[in-house]
């Protein structure tokens, strides 16, 4: 249930890291591994 929980926030947090986050940003290299 918690990973269910985690990929719903996932998704918000992935649009809004593509617009905010450059993709060479390690922050959105950890996204893309989660």
């Amino acid at each position: 249930m918690l990973s269910q929980q985690q990929e719903l926030p996932l998704s918000e947090y992935s649009s809004l890291y593509d617009i905010v986050v450059p993709q060479d940003n390690l922050l959105r290299r950890i996204n893309d591994l989660v």
